[in-house]
């Protein structure tokens, strides 16, 4: 009997094992692609909040895997301002909250109102928060839109009420689908 002779016996003697085996190779095949476009996917979100700020590069702390888990503080942040070469740098707060249902992944995004242009922040409508407001927000355009709200509405983040003051654009989806609010509000 030769080999496809032998495959042909096989699938015809054992149906019950050869659909079960069918199915496992599937399932393994389907939870490869599953992890890949995960990965995919997860790779894109680190690149674009890496892209908010319109950087040339950003720093983060050694050893950790997410740059939403790095911190730096500010006596590391001026040690990086003093590089040569170094022109400028904003030190941002980052810290994603789940908004509700349809915003699960909502971040904040904590900076001094001072650096805001440097990032890459233009003020749409309204104007930007203070540099010390503890009840300040502004929110991207397309959080804005997506939300339903406006310059004077309130905007209630996990246990924080917050007056919207601004609506911002940064020409990134991400950043623009964000919140911004003063750097020490956040800490």
């Amino acid at each position: 009997m030769r080999f496809f002779g032998l495959v042909v016996h096989n699938i015809r003697i054992k149906p019950t094992r050869t659909a079960l085996t069918a199915f496992a190779v599937s399932i393994g095949v389907g939870a490869g692609v599953t992890i890949g476009i995960v990965t995919h996917s997860l790779r894109q979100t680190a690149v674009q909040i890496l892209e908010i700020g319109r950087a040339d590069f950003s720093v983060s702390q050694e050893g950790v895997s997410d740059l939403l888990n790095s911190a730096i503080d500010e006596q590391e942040l001026a040690q990086v301002g003093e590089l040569r070469g170094v022109q400028s740098i904003t030190g941002v707060l980052v810290e994603p909250v789940d908004l509700d249902a349809d915003n699960p992944f909502f971040l904040r995004i904590g900076i001094d109102p001072s650096k805001m242009a440097e990032f890459g922040v233009r003020v749409v409508e309204g104007r930007a928060f203070t540099a010390t407001a503890p009840d300040e927000i502004m929110l991207g355009y397309r959080a804005a839109r997506n939300l339903g709200l406006a310059v004077g509405d309130p905007l209630r983040v996990e246990d924080e009420t917050y007056t919207v003051v601004g609506i911002y654009a940064t020409d990134q989806e991400f950043g623009d689908s964000a919140s911004m609010l003063p750097l020490v509000t956040l800490q």
